[in-house]
């Protein structure tokens, strides 16, 4: 991987993989314009203040409120159908309003019998896991748009274990915007991880809820990286080497000229400005479905080890493997607002 950004702000470079040098954290840098790019870009960035974020705090508030009325309907199947038809109109107009007028869509191996003819959506139904990569708020945009799906929330009772429930659309809305991680004090008594994780899935299946996706990574990255995988995502699988349900993986990835819509540093109101200052951002989403997936389970090492070697071999090829986590974003958010702000410089130098 070739990329400016790993050339760039020395004083992070405490926080890259030391096995490979790629810090997943830093924003990908922003390239000059010149003038007559930068006039075009200073007039949509007005109309993206004025215009665009109105409108998009508009449209959320919108998805909140059907995602709290659609529960007055009782009936499961009408919820779903109600659920679908909101996310499709609201989020589709996010999606243009934002620039995503076209958005390539494909499977990993286009030519591969079980691909070929199908649509990306084929196959993925009630109550089936999809695993994705995660860098900006636009995905889960997406998300919604294409699959109406429930989203799982990975809540750590204690050092690397998770424990999934479902994640509300105020929490989701929160993880997109921000740097929100979701965590909980240690239950008491005996907890089964794994006994909790079918329950969720089961009720997403029995309930019509849709598919539900899994941020393996619990945080969001600058695309440059996959970062170590929740404990969540070993217990799919079984004793019997089986999977729990169909698994597939969704990846993203963007085409950029001068602003990357990665937002690693999750500064959601003025990513969302400076994306809108474009014109036009391009999404690629790259599919694995669930029979590339299963035979990675019956594999002798982990299911997770096996997963994050088949999507950056396969998937997103671009990516590298990277040993950091959600925990190691944590520290360098801090370190990074210590260094960009005045007011946490100044308190810095106050404490030297």
């Amino acid at each position: 991987i070739k990329d400016p950004t790993f050339s760039k702000m020395e004083k992070y470079r405490k926080f890259a993989d030391p096995s490979n040098g790629i810090n997943p954290f830093v924003p990908r840098e922003t390239k000059s314009r010149g003038i007559i790019p930068l006039f075009f870009w200073m007039i949509n960035l007005i109309v993206s203040v004025l215009i665009k974020l109105p409108l998009l705090i508009l449209l959320l508030l919108l998805l909140i409120i059907g995602h709290i009325v659609k529960y007055l309907l009782l009936i499961p199947i009408l919820t779903r159908l109600f659920e679908c038809f909101l996310n499709f109109i609201v989020c589709k107009v996010i999606l243009l309003t934002y620039g995503y007028f076209t958005i390539q869509e494909k499977f990993s191996l286009p030519n591969h019998p079980h691909y070929v003819g199908r649509s990306i959506t084929s196959r993925i139904k009630s109550g089936d896991v999809i695993i994705c990569n995660s860098t900006n708020f636009m995905e889960i945009i997406y998300l919604m748009y294409k699959f109406s799906p429930a989203f799982m929330k990975l809540s750590e009772y204690e050092e690397g274990k998770d424990q999934a429930s479902f994640m509300g659309i105020l929490d989701l809305l929160k993880y997109g915007l921000s740097a929100y991680y979701p965590t909980t004090s240690k239950p008491t008594g005996e907890v089964d991880d794994k006994e909790t994780l079918r329950k969720v899935l089961k009720k997403a299946k029995s309930f019509s809820r849709g598919p539900v996706v899994i941020f393996g990574e619990k945080t969001k990255s600058n695309g440059l990286a996959l970062l170590q995988f929740s404990n969540v995502i070993d217990l799919l699988k079984e004793e019997d080497g089986k999977l729990m349900t169909d698994v597939h993986f969704i990846g993203f990835r963007y085409a950029f000229k001068y602003f990357s819509p990665t937002n690693p540093i999750c500064k959601g109101v003025s990513h969302c400005i400076q994306t809108g200052a474009q014109l036009v951002n391009r999404m690629e989403v790259v599919v694995e479905h669930s029979i590339m997936i299963q035979e990675l389970a019956e594999l002798k090492e982990t299911f997770t080890s096996a997963l994050r070697g088949h999507i950056t071999s396969r998937v997103l090829t671009d990516m590298n493997e990277v040993s950091l986590s959600w925990k190691d974003q944590v520290k360098f958010l801090e370190y990074w607002h210590s260094t960009q702000h005045l007011e946490y410089i100044n308190k810095a130098k106050k404490n030297e």
